[in-house]
């Protein structure tokens, strides 16, 4: 059985105990990335998500911000400002993005959660970026 489908039925069970209590709150089996994005996307924003391959370490962080870099080009305007999020890793290649291939013009706003403020050493790491991390409106 998948994992979705324990977590739905988990989540129907314990919500029908918790109407049952007469209690107001509820438990979504949702991700929370799932809940975020449809918590943004309710707010009118546009919401992709892009998995970056591979994604355990063995490739240059530069790689993987060309990856996101290609994908922004397909899939925004050149003249279109964009706002950012990203998670652990996901944020150390976003700032590589945003700080050395151009992104600084295209990104607006740029949110990092839970992301690593160093790199180990190692075959695939990079020097440093030492940069401020806001832009200008």
């Amino acid at each position: 059985m998948e994992v979705e489908t324990v977590r739905q039925m988990w989540s129907e069970e314990v919500n029908r105990q918790l109407e049952a209590a007469q209690s107001p709150e509820r438990v979504d089996h949702r991700s929370l990335a799932a809940q975020r994005a449809e918590a943004l996307e309710h707010a009118g924003l546009s919401v992709h998500g892009l998995n970056l391959v591979p994604n355990n370490g063995n490739v240059r962080l530069a790689v993987l911000a060309q990856q996101l870099d290609l994908y922004v080009g397909a899939n925004f305007t050149t003249d279109q400002a964009i706002d950012m999020m990203g998670f652990s890793m996901g944020g150390l290649v976003s700032r590589y993005y945003r700080q050395r291939l151009g992104g600084i013009h295209r990104v607006c706003k740029f949110v990092t959660i839970a992301r690593p403020t160093t790199v180990a050493p190692g075959p695939h790491s990079c020097a440093p970026i030492l940069h401020c991390e806001t832009c200008d409106p």
